[in-house]
């Protein structure tokens, strides 16, 4: 199976800026091709969207495979968007 293009994106965007966090990357690639791409149910997928910290560390790495970038940057937008989502459960309560 060919690998999609959009890919390929992900690495000039966050040198941009325009990619900041976790949930950004979906705003250019859909969460069913990367789920498709990891062999992850499309449901499930989500779920650990909306909840960064419920992803193991190998789908991580599979992830920054997929977008080629560093093992490091990847990890680094899901930190920024597991404290944006702290913060954020913070105001609710």
């Amino acid at each position: 199976m060919e690998r999609d293009k959009r890919y390929t994106l992900v690495k000039p965007l966050m040198s941009t800026g325009h990619i900041r966090n976790f949930q950004d990357l979906f705003k250019f690639i859909p969460k069913s091709v990367i789920a498709r791409d990891l062999g992850m149910n499309n449901t499930r997928f989500s779920k650990l969207i909306q909840n960064v910290d419920d992803f193991i560390l190998r789908d991580l790495f599979r992830l920054a495979e997929l977008f080629e970038i560093d093992d490091l940057a990847l990890l680094n937008l899901v930190h920024q968007q597991y404290l944006a989502d702290k913060k954020s459960k913070k105001k609710v309560k």
